[in-house]
């Protein structure tokens, strides 16, 4: 009886794993989310970036899809992979923004949010702030 009972904490066990090691490369296969506060003169947006390039822009002026060029995309994607995880990108503490001017730009992908990318000194979250410009740009014209 004990050595069933082993043998099915044993199975329980690898069952667990393989559905836990199963669920981290789903959720780094998902969309990445670019979020802009927006301010006082300068609408708020998103982007949705899927892997393949394909995006979708959302403000409250427009709507519009794009595919970036492929290479983009790669950079994007591996610029975040190398930054995770995003919540603990270190913040910068002091950055000096006009209140009603400023804003705030942010990153979401495989349930973790990065800290304002536009405001940080770390190189990996000044790379991935780079890819966002590039991003913007492409998704708005």
């Amino acid at each position: 009886m004990k050595a069933q009972i082993k043998i099915l904490f044993v199975l329980m066990g690898v069952f667990l794993m393989s559905r836990a090691i199963g669920a981290a490369p789903a959720k780094l296969r998902s969309p990445a989310v670019i979020i802009n506060s927006g301010s006082t003169n300068t609408a708020a947006y998103r982007i949705v970036i899927t892997r393949s390039g394909q995006t979708h822009y959302q403000s409250a002026h427009q709507s519009r899809s794009r595919k970036l060029p492929s290479t983009l995309a790669r950079k994007f994607f591996a610029h975040l992979a190398n930054a995770m995880p995003l919540d603990q990108l270190p913040a910068q503490t002091t950055c000096l923004k006009s209140a009603s001017f400023g804003s705030t730009t942010t990153v979401e992908w495989a349930g973790q949010r990065s800290a304002d990318l536009s405001c940080t000194a770390d190189a990996r979250a000044q790379a991935l702030y780079q890819d966002v410009q590039e991003i913007t740009q492409a998704s708005q014209r």
